[in-house]
């Protein structure tokens, strides 16, 4: 909702309409503006809606009500089906004309990086990063999948999670809680070659092996492979390619500056 404030200040707020004791409001009388703490998107009439128009008791409950119906929360709301959105956003990352994965089971885990500080009345256990939401789905085949979703803090909150938009894909080959704080990022592999190798056969012989987006930064060879296969292709270019030295999945890394550490905790 905008608002102009002592007929001066704009500005808009968005999130979820809030009551208080509304009183004669819950009765279908006037709402008095102390009890609006926060409402969404709404524009009054054809402009902006003043503090005196408000303190006046220009709107009825029942009005904001209907405003309210008109209003597109739906996008701020959480998916109504998590399998539908991570299956969602694991086929968006599959290379194009593969074939596309099904989720068969889903678990939720949060990620967080636990650490104790002491405020001057002893010591107390926080959370001292953004905690991390990671889905983890059997899609078939040799890792499962995982679905990162982040929390950032605006004010209390984060008003638009879940984002599946903004997700980041995981490959999760272990069983323990150090697969799921510390994945391989999805799809990403890092290859030693052989310095002597001109770049253009490493393009071309990485390539003709499953491989693309091969980059070459110096001597750090980056190239993607098949989604949640990267054990297996990692294992097997060094006896392929002649060039490989090695090859290993990109992976995820946190600070480890804090006690007593990472946890992964199931959820769902």
């Amino acid at each position: 909702m905008r608002f102009i404030t002592n007929g001066a200040s704009v500005f808009t707020i968005h999130g979820y309409i809030h009551f208080g004791s509304i009183g004669g409001a819950a009765r279908g009388g006037r709402l008095p503006t102390r009890h609006v703490w926060c409402c969404v998107d709404m524009t009054w009439g054809g402009g902006l809606m003043t503090s005196s128009e408000l303190s006046g008791g220009a709107i009825s409950s029942a009005q904001l009500m209907q405003s309210l119906d008109s209003t597109p929360v739906a996008a701020l709301a959480p998916a109504a089906d998590p399998k539908s959105a991570v299956e969602a956003r694991i086929n968006a990352g599959v290379k194009p004309g593969g074939q596309p994965l099904a989720v068969r089971s889903l678990e939720l885990y949060v990620i967080r990086g636990l650490n104790t500080v002491d405020f001057g009345k002893g010591p107390v256990l926080v959370v001292a990063y953004d905690p991390e939401f990671l889905y983890v789905a059997d899609v078939g085949l040799p890792a499962r999948a995982g679905v990162s979703v982040s929390w950032s803090n605006v004010g209390a909150g984060d008003p638009t999670f879940p984002d599946f938009q903004k997700a980041k894909l995981r490959s999760i080959t272990g069983a323990g809680p150090t697969s799921l704080i510390y994945p391989a990022i999805a799809g990403e592999l890092l290859i030693g070659v052989d310095p002597a190798t001109p770049h253009a056969d490493i393009v071309n012989g990485l390539q003709a092996h499953g491989l693309w987006d091969v980059r070459i930064t110096g001597s750090l060879i980056e190239a993607r492979c098949d989604l949640f296969r990267e054990a297996d292709v990692c294992a097997a270019l060094p006896g392929q390619v002649a060039f490989v030295r090695y090859a290993e999945s990109n992976r995820v890394v946190r600070f480890v500056d804090i006690a007593p550490g990472w946890s992964a905790t199931k959820i769902a």
